[in-house]
Order: C-alpha cells, then sequence, then structure tokens
C-alpha cells in the first residue's frame, strides 16, 4: 500500500492513463511525471492532477473530455471508490478529488500501525531528528484562542512524532527582538516621560 493518499491517486491516475494509453495503441513518452497538486483553495478539492491537459495532445482529444474517460474509468475501482468522496472536472480539465471523510476509518483495523504509519512519511535515517517551532509569546499584545490552538497542536504533533521514536527539539519563541519591541520600548518611554513631566 502507498504511504500518503496522494501517491494512491497519483498511481491510480498513472494505471488509468496507461490503461487508456494501450485501449488506444496511443505512444506517451516514458519519461512523462505524472502530477498531483494541491489546489490553491479547498472548495476546489483535497487533490488535483493536470494528467488530462498534459495527455490531451497525445490522446488528440479535448482535455476535459480525456478528463472526464480517466475519471470514468477511476471510477471502475470499488477500492478507489472508497477514498474519493467526490470527483470534479474544473477549468480547461483539471481532475479535483475530494477525500471521503469516511476513509480513515479504513486504515484502522487490526493490522495498521498509527506508529509504523508516522514513520513512513518521513525519510528513514539512523537518528531521525525534528526541531520543530511552534507558537510564539507576543510582549506587545494578549495571547489569543489561535495561540492555545497552535500550542495545542504543536505540541500534540511532537509527542506523536517522540512515540514514534523520532528526536524532537521543541522551539517556543518569545519575540523580544525586532521592530515591534523597539516600538514597545519608545512607548513605555514616552509614556513614563509624560507622567514625570506632569508631575
Amino acid at each position: 500500500m502507498p504511504q500518503t493518499i496522494k501517491e494512491i491517486i497519483l498511481n491510480e491516475i498513472k494505471t488509468t492513463v496507461n490503461d487508456l494509453k494501450n485501449e488506444l495503441n496511443i505512444e506517451i513518452p516514458a519519461d512523462y511525471q505524472y502530477k498531483v497538486e494541491y489546489p490553491p483553495d479547498f472548495k476546489f478539492g483535497d487533490y488535483s492532477s493536470p494528467a488530462a491537459m498534459d495527455m490531451a495532445r497525445y490522446f488528440k482529444l479535448n482535455p476535459r473530455q480525456l478528463a472526464s474517460d480517466i475519471v470514468k474509468k477511476l471510477l471502475e475501482n470499488n477500492d478507489f471508490k472508497k477514498l474519493i468522496r467526490e470527483i470534479k472536472i474544473e477549468g480547461p480539465g483539471f481532475i479535483n478529488f475530494f477525500i471521503s471523510e469516511y476513509y480513515p476509518q479504513n486504515l484502522l483495523n487490526s493490522n495498521f500501525s498509527f506508529s509504523e504509519y508516522i514513520k513512513n512519511l518521513f525519510p528513514k535515517k539512523e537518528k531521525p531528528s525534528f526541531i520543530f517551532e511552534f507558537v510564539s509569546a507576543n510582549p506587545t499584545g494578549p495571547l489569543n484562542i489561535v495561540s492555545a490552538r497552535a500550542a495545542a497542536v504543536g505540541d500534540s504533533i511532537c509527542r506523536v512524532l517522540s512515540a514514534c521514536g523520532y528526536n524532537v527539539y521543541k522551539e517556543y519563541y518569545v519575540n523580544d527582538f525586532g521592530n515591534q519591541v523597539k516600538l514597545l520600548g519608545e512607548s513605555f518611554a514616552y509614556r513614563f516621560a509624560e507622567i514625570n513631566i506632569r508631575k
């Protein structure tokens, strides 16, 4: 099984295009690099592929027509359909994938190891280490809910990585340097002088 959802989609597109190529006796350059990208906005899906637009000239088809043929063949795969909630063809021929919210449940079986899954997402080294930077204290303003959420999420990710055997060093910054802090100091000095002058 591929390590990531992105790789699953990439492999399925590659297999589907190769099947269509063989059916129609089409020649495609052997070094063609299949692409699966992240759309610029979540409303366009979780993943997107320009394969139909790239391949249209070889198939001598309109990119949207080729995209439609690719999608139709992708949906013949029942295992792949469990991964996908919806596939849309957008613009000149982008194939956009919306991942099913139920798909993670398929990972939770007796043979699934979350620790191994996380390890497979990162390059393997003898002593893998991470420097994880998250949250910072802003001395010029109050903490807010975004900072609290970032702290909880960042610390949780560090704990997961540590549980999977990685060396994790947490970085927490106090913003005590730069123009913002310089202006804060000047503001204090101004107020201090103002109070003394009034006296």
